[in-house]
């Protein structure tokens, strides 16, 4: 996957549970079939954990609140959403 800059995004690690991931998946659902591609302050939440996610100026990611981003009523009812499917579907350690 390739970032907003038509560069190869680096393997980053959740800063919660250590999950690689070196990809991202747009979620819009306004334009689902719209093509776009992460910069730095875009959002994403890790796919084994649910930590909602940003990616940083070097586009590796760093943990955010859900509660305390700057962000609008909608997004972050999507975050919440994604989150909870994802902790629902992960297995019980």
């Amino acid at each position: 996957m390739l970032d907003a800059q038509g560069k190869p995004l680096p393997p980053s690690a959740c800063p919660e549970c250590g999950y690689e991931c070196d990809a991202a998946t747009v979620c819009d659902e306004k334009d689902p079939e719209q093509i776009a591609r992460p910069k730095p302050g875009d959002l994403s939440v890790c796919l084994k954990c649910g930590t909602a996610l940003q990616f940083t100026e070097t586009m590796t990611f760093t943990a955010v609140n859900v509660d305390q981003l700057d962000a609008d009523d909608d997004t972050k009812f999507q975050l919440r959403r994604i989150q909870q499917h994802i902790r629902m579907k992960r297995p019980i350690q």
